[in-house]
């Protein structure tokens, strides 16, 4: 395979493995990222939807509060004023407040007034009959301990869920005694639905019973979360939907309904848009990249290696022309291509003489072969590809001193690795030159180019040398070429002649370059050993479990990668610490949990014995309370007998005041009859009066006639007028005495009206006296009917109270068997503490061996010397005295095994 098709299979490759890389692990972080933004967003659109029932259910209690604490309304709840009502709950009064129910119950739980208002056909309606049903005496919405008492929440009715506010009926003082509640809702109907929709500018929102029987899979799902303790919920429901959920309580604060919220899933499209762009953006980078790369390789390096492969096996094929090799450019490789077109050129120049330099030219090629071959070179063996190369380039080109100098790390001295004196056939070394002593030498070697000179007293550049060095040596000729590495001057090979000038050929000078050459692959080799075998040991001491060991960082490739094991080394060198400091704190922690696990089960004993004298009381509770039931129960059969007698004293009473009112209607008659024999009496005293005078005119008649008898005697026919006289005579005795005898009647008569009215008199006093005594006694009765129904009133509220105190001592006994019931379950549940805290001991038994053991695989580790201070300011010894030692023992005989789950 061609050089080309390697580098754009690698090419591709890495680029492919890189996107693929990229685009899972972005996939995977930026979606987890993304889920999680929408379900935050879920979350507090949930809130908001709450915040606002919140915000509803204030508004509910405060109204309710206004309602509740006014005077007004405590006088209702016991006059039952109906102008109360047309006053507060006329003309559509809670459809403005957006309430659906207000109910009014008195303090022995009865409803005094309720109303309801369906806002769908906008019209009253009754209250839902299920509502008032729960409305009993014992449940918990009437109860209240205090004036400020409330209970605030949902709960679920036939018509719906409503939210709902009870408060006590007090005075506008807020003082009671509490005569009542006020309870006051609203349902959480369609409208109200809508209403929420509106304000949240949310699309779907739902409620549902907690504990229906048939629940969307979904809600399903969030009713086993909030089973599980969680407080908030969301899951998507589809690729476009997601849904929040949130757990609303009733008054008893038990789960009551599953609120849901759907919102299209907006967050999570531009999301995974956004990740499908940025995916796209790195393939198209990366192609771009690539492709730039490939450019750059083909312009640079791979189109010139082609046109310098095909010039060069032109050259190869037709021989030394016209031709040159054509390679623009200052890098290595148009060195190269200028290296060789010098050499074309010297070879054209000189092809006159190339038979005469043939056998020379293929004896340096064979050198330069057998020392390309030399293993020194792949080895890293600088010192002995040195020694190699020195000889063998001064026996070629029979120069007697050949050297090899490097540079130091500052290239501020050169130092001989190897020289070779082929007169004396010896190698020589440890020889420095410094760049104070030959600045302007160094400053030569510093300009990266050949420092040719044959005559070394005449030369500036060599001129500092003459006297510490050529002079001594007697060195006349010297050449200079520079050994090329990556880029830079690594040293320089020196060739010297001793003696007599030399005239430097460019064919030697070319052997030393390719010497030099040669030479700059070995040393690059070696450093490249050095740095891999450097790495190595660094390598090997950390699988030691040193890792205070660092590796050296270079420029080279190796470079890299003992700078990627650095940073390896240190993060891991800081995640074992933070593991030893977690390890120590694990073993301190179940210290700490082994003796509160101590203390827990002394209390949950202490605890259990508590509960069991708790339990004893609470019989005894239960026991008083039963009697007090019984004594309350006969209390009030008692209170009802005397309630029932006074109901029958109040029908008897009441029966006598009726006799009593026809009785004074009777003497009232009487009265009017004895007025009227009054008038009687009066009418026969004027008739006596009457007769008195007719028996006055009778008598005086008769005296008349007496007067005329006489006289008529006196007449001349006295005999018939005698008799007629006489008859007369004997008629006014008859009249006088009739008359007579109606005077005397009528003087008998006329005393016995005396004695009538007399005892009429008497009679009428005593009839007055008696209507006086009949009003006094009515009047007492009236009384007594008062008193009686004051006796009554007060007997009914004992009665109340007798059934309050029998009430309320039933529920002091359920009260009673509910607290036994649960103190027995606390007991229950102080026992199993008891246990799982004995288990808990054991598990922090093993996590202690855990943490020891951890410990002891940690410590196998050399870490940096801050971190064994840290390890040495460690106790010895843990909460229960074990030291370290006895820890590693243990934690090498156990075996922990964690369960399945």
């Amino acid at each position: 395979m061609k050089l080309r098709n390697k580098v754009l299979l690698s090419l591709g490759l890495g680029l492919v493995s890189l996107s693929t890389s990229f685009y899972f692990i972005s996939r995977t972080l930026l979606t987890k990222s993304y889920i999680a933004l929408e379900n935050q967003q879920v979350d507090k659109d949930v809130q908001r939807v709450l915040d606002i029932l919140a915000t509803h259910l204030d508004n509910i209690s405060r109204q309710t509060r206004d309602y509740s604490r006014w005077d007004d309304s405590y006088k209702f709840i016991i006059n039952r004023n109906s102008a109360y009502i047309n006053s507060n709950f006329t003309n559509d009064h809670l459809t403005n407040l957006r309430l659906s129910a207000a109910i009014y119950i008195n303090k022995s739980g009865r409803v005094v007034f309720s109303q309801g208002v369906d806002f769908n056909q906008k019209k009253e309606v009754p209250v839902s009959q299920a509502f008032l049903a729960q409305l009993s005496s014992s449940s918990p919405l009437l109860k209240h301990p205090n004036p400020k008492s409330e209970h605030l929440g949902f709960i679920q009715l036939p018509e719906g869920p409503m939210m709902l506010t009870s408060q006590p009926i007090v005075t506008s003082e807020g003082a009671g005694p509490i005569r009542g509640t006020l309870i006051m809702g609203r349902y959480l109907d369609q409208p109200f639905i809508q209403q929420l929709k509106e304000l949240t500018k949310l699309p779907n929102i739902r409620l549902e019973p907690f504990d229906a029987k048939q629940l969307a899979p979904d809600f399903q799902a969030a009713q086993q979360a909030f089973a599980q303790g969680k407080t908030s919920f969301a899951q998507p429901l589809s690729k476009d939907l997601v849904a929040g959920y949130a757990l609303l309580k009733d008054i008893s604060d038990k789960p009551a309904f599953l609120l849901r919220v759907t919102e299209p899933r907006t967050m999570y499209a531009r999301g995974q848009a956004s990740l499908n762009y940025l995916v796209l953006g790195i393939l198209l980078l990366g192609s771009m990249f690539s492709i730039a790369i490939i450019w750059f390789l083909e312009k640079s390096i791979l189109s010139r290696l082609s046109a310098l492969n095909a010039d060069v096996s032109q050259i190869g094929t037709k021989g030394i022309s016209q031709q040159r090799v054509v390679l623009p450019g200052s890098d290595e490789l148009s060195n190269l291509a200028t290296t060789f077109n010098s050499v074309l050129d010297r070879l054209e120049k000189s092809q006159t003489r190339s038979q005469a330099y043939a056998k020379g030219l293929q004896e340096h090629n064979t050198i330069l072969a057998e020392l390309s071959r030399d293993e020194s070179l792949v080895q890293g063996n600088l010192e002995q590809a040195a020694r190699l190369f020195v000889k063998a380039t001064a026996q070629t080109l029979g120069i007697t001193r050949v050297s090899i100098w490097l540079y130091n790390s500052d290239r501020s001295e050169i130092t001989c690795l190897d020289l070779y004196n082929r007169t004396l056939n010896r190698h020589l070394a440890e020889m420095t030159q410094h760049q104070a002593d030959f600045p302007k030498y160094f400053q030569a070697l510093s300009k990266n180019e050949p420092i040719i000179v044959n005559d070394v007293g005449h030369d500036p550049r060599t001129r500092e040398l003459a006297q510490s060095y050529l002079t001594p040596n007697n060195i006349v000729s010297l050449l200079d070429l520079p050994i090329q590495m990556g880029g830079y001057q690594a040293g320089i090979i020196r060739c010297e002649q001793v003696g007599t000038r030399r005239q430097w050929h460019m064919e030697e000078q070319t052997f030393v370059y390719s010497i030099s050459s040669l030479l700059a692959l070995a040393l690059q080799s070696k450093i490249l050993q050095d740095e891999v075998k450097h790495l190595l040991d660094v390598v090997l001491l950390a699988a030691d479990g040193n890792l205070t060991a660092e590796a050296k960082v270079s420029d080279h490739i190796t470079g890299l990668v003992a700078d990627t094991f650095n940073r390896f080394i240190e993060r891991l060198a800081e995640v074992l610490d933070q593991v030893l400091t977690a390890a120590r704190q694990v073993s301190q922690g179940a210290n700490q949990q082994a003796g509160l696990a101590e203390t827990v089960a002394t209390n949950a004993e202490q605890q259990a014995q508590s509960v069991g004298q708790v339990l004893n009381l609470t019989e005894q509770m239960e026991n008083a309370a039963q009697c007090s039931a019984e004594r309350a129960t006969a209390s009030n059969e008692s209170l009802q007998t005397v309630s029932t007698t006074l109901m029958q004293g109040q029908q008897a009473i009441a029966a006598l005041k009726q006799g009593i009112i026809i009785l004074q209607e009777g003497t009232d008659r009487i009265v009017q009859r004895m007025k009227t024999l009054r008038e009687f009496v009066g009418l026969a005293d004027q008739f006596v009066q009457n007769q008195n005078q007719i028996a006055f005119i009778t008598q005086t008649l008769s005296l008349n006639a007496s007067l005329v008898a006489a006289r008529a005697s006196q007449q001349r026919d006295p005999r018939q007028f005698v008799v007629v006289a006489r008859e007369f005579d004997s008629i006014a005795d008859q009249v006088s005495k009739l008359a007579q005898q109606t005077s005397e009647g009528l003087a008998a008569l006329e005393q016995q009206s005396t004695q009538i009215h007399t005892a009429v008199s008497a009679v009428d006093g005593d009839v007055q006296g008696l209507g006086d005594l009949v009003k006094q006694f009515t009047l007492g009765v009236e009384q007594s009917n008062q008193v009686f129904d004051r006796v009554q009133m007060v007997t009914g509220e004992a009665v109340q109270a007798g059934e309050a105190v029998t009430h309320f001592s039933q529920e002091i006994v359920e009260a009673a068997q509910l607290t036994a019931i649960v103190m027995q379950d606390i007991a229950e549940l102080a026992n199993k503490t008891a246990e799982l805290t004995q288990v808990a001991r054991e598990r922090s038994d093993q996590m202690d061996l855990l943490s020891a053991q951890l410990l002891q695989t940690v410590q196998f580790f050399q870490l940096s010397s801050v971190l064994d201070k840290d390890s040495e300011a460690q106790p010895d010894s843990d909460a229960f005295g074990n030291s370290q030692s006895d820890h590693r023992t243990q934690a090498q005989e156990i075996t922990l095994t964690l369960p399945a789950q």
